[in-house]
């Protein structure tokens, strides 16, 4: 499988969003956020596994629980997945509403 680069990207970034879309880290959402990966700032080996399990940019994943060094646990579909706080650090997400509430996260 090969990871799409976009043109002018280091490698070591892949982006989704358009330039100038507020974007925050993943381990600065609070515990209920729900969010859409918009990039993921890795080496390519790193980036590799998580897209195998589903996270790349355009996932969309719900910010389960706080872990006691700053990782998260998100929910992606039915699945839960234990990230620690330098991996969620260079995932990047971007906020959207929550279907039920119609109310932003943030």
């Amino acid at each position: 499988m090969t990871i799409p680069q976009n043109p002018g990207i280091t490698g070591k970034t892949h982006e989704r969003s358009k330039p100038g879309t507020p974007t925050t880290a993943l381990c600065d959402c609070p515990r209920g956020t729900h969010a859409v990966i918009d990039s993921i700032s890795l080496d390519e080996r790193h980036r590799f596994r998580l897209y195998e399990i589903g996270l790349a940019p355009g996932a969309q994943l719900r910010i389960m629980q706080r872990g006691a060094f700053g990782g998260r646990v998100v929910a992606l579909g039915g699945e839960r997945v234990a990230l620690d706080h330098s991996t969620a650090r260079a995932i990047r997400v971007r906020t959207v509403q929550d279907k039920t509430t119609g109310k932003t996260n943030a």
